[in-house]
């Protein structure tokens, strides 16, 4: 990777420096993303119906069709254009399946394949019991998962505030599945997830430490001689950091780059969502000193690290909304700035102690 930059230190301290104004520069975190963030919408529901296929790739084959999974999506948008939408019953929590009409003509077609007659709801009402006996017969989560088919006119009672989407191809055309489910079941999925990532760690490592790791928000890294290192700190002086203005931020544990994400607000705090996680510290020049820029800093264990360490996880922090930096060097802090732009590049104007 590319050297960190160096940093130039500007002619004329803080005449040319803008404002930077976090409040309308950074986007805020949506409620639902932030909260299930970290488990319902990073989950994987096929982990826990291993055994799906085995129920219906025969059928299709039998039928003269191939049929594969493409993708099993979470979310919060249940699309409002769906032409058939029927009530289920999950854990005694009434949801919904529904099919737009692409879908439906393509299972009617393949299942009824010769049967023009066979009225499609007849064909629809065999798809749903079947999908939802095969949810119930094949859950292999913790617990029971119990899911019914219930009368149609129970629709109306069902809150819906989570989306499982199943994408499935048949002869190569797509399908697909919503599922509408209700409150209980997203903190369960949501839980569950959260359990399972910390499972999988543990049989690969064994137990995980409780210890709590200091995690910094970075804006940008400097690789400063370190006969230079006292003007950088010097009170009013300003330093170009050489990062074009964005949201774009570091996450660090320690020596650790952990991840890139995008800055953002929740509630008057920074939150982060992490946006990729390879990433590798860029290599500083001989006889430098790293010098990282700090917009914020969170502590955080183990189980929490590997938590936030998802794309599209939110970290949130505890950190005040507002143009104020640390300049840290070996993870000590040694002055604070006021973040501002220059030239379309971030600067800091270093803080009198």
């Amino acid at each position: 990777m590319p050297a960190p930059p160096q940093g130039t230190i500007a002619d004329d301290s803080g005449q040319d420096l803008a404002e930077w104004d976090p409040e309308h520069r950074l986007a805020d975190a949506p409620l639902n993303e932030l909260r299930f963030g970290l488990g319902f919408l990073r989950a994987r529901p096929q982990r826990w119906f291993e055994s799906f296929g085995s129920d219906w790739f025969p059928l299709f084959h039998g039928l003269g069709a191939e049929a594969a999974v493409v993708s099993v999506e979470t979310g919060f948008v249940f699309p409002e254009e769906l032409d058939r939408v029927t009530p289920i019953e999950i854990d005694g929590e009434v949801g919904v399946i529904g099919f737009d009409r692409h879908s439906e003509d393509i299972i009617c077609a393949t299942v009824a394949s010769g049967m023009p007659e066979l009225a499609s709801d007849i064909v629809m009402e065999y798809i749903e019991r079947r999908l939802i006996s095969t949810l119930s017969r094949n859950w292999n989560g913790p617990d029971e998962l119990e899911c019914f088919y219930i009368p149609p006119e129970k629709t109306e009672a069902a809150e819906v505030v989570g989306v499982i989407r199943l994408r499935v191809t048949v002869n190569e055309q797509e399908i697909g599945v919503w599922f509408g489910i209700g409150p209980r079941a997203v903190e369960r999925l949501d839980l569950m997830w959260r359990d399972e990532i910390v499972r999988i760690r543990q049989d690969q490592l064994g137990e995980l430490s409780d210890e709590l790791e200091t995690v910094q928000v970075e804006i940008a890294e400097l690789a400063v001689p370190p006969a230079m290192l006292i003007d950088y700190m010097r009170g009013g002086t300003t330093v170009d950091l050489g990062v074009p203005v964005s949201s774009e931020v570091f996450v660090r544990v320690g020596e650790r780059l952990l991840a890139r994400g995008e800055l953002c607000r929740f509630n008057g705090r920074f939150a982060v969502k992490i946006t990729d996680l390879n990433v590798a510290a860029p290599e500083a020049p001989d006889a430098t000193t790293r010098v990282q820029i700090s917009v914020a800093e969170v502590e955080l264990d183990s189980v929490a690290l590997l938590e936030i360490s998802q794309i599209g996880a939110y970290l949130p922090t505890a950190v005040g909304v507002s143009d104020t930096v640390s300049m840290l060097i070996s993870g000590e802090n040694v002055a604070e700035a006021r973040l501002g732009e220059l030239d379309g590049r971030f600067a800091i104007n270093v803080l009198p102690k």
